[in-house]
């Protein structure tokens, strides 16, 4: 977790894409938040496969309204045109956090399921 400008609120961490999980990623949302008196909260995520599904959904049921899917493939040229090359977790961070920055994000909509969408 990280403010604007780079600086670290909270080292990278963990969590499981279960209820558990985003109730931990939230209380510690909800923690640092409150120490650092942030009102905005921004997150984003990669969409990996259907992964991502999940916890975004979650995060958005829990009300987070700015959070933002940026793409794999992105992720994947900025890494090959040298902006950086190690896929460790705080260098991934970084990168995400300037894919956000820079425009390559969508803001996630929620999908309803295949069997409740209009023909």
């Amino acid at each position: 977790m990280a403010d604007y400008f780079g600086s670290i609120l909270e080292e990278p961490f963990g969590f499981h894409s279960s209820q558990e999980g985003i109730g931990f990623l939230h209380n510690t949302i909800l923690r640092v938040s409150r120490e650092h008196q942030i009102e905005d909260i921004f997150l984003a995520m990669e969409a990996t496969g259907h992964y991502y599904r999940k916890p975004a959904f979650s995060l958005s049921e829990l009300g987070y309204k700015n959070l933002f899917i940026l793409s794999p493939l992105s992720n994947s040229q900025c890494r090959k045109a040298g902006l950086i090359w190690s896929k460790t977790m705080i260098l991934t961070q970084d990168l995400l956090a300037r894919l956000y920055l820079f425009g390559y994000g969508n803001i996630y909509r929620r999908e309803l399921p295949v069997w409740t969408r209009p023909l």
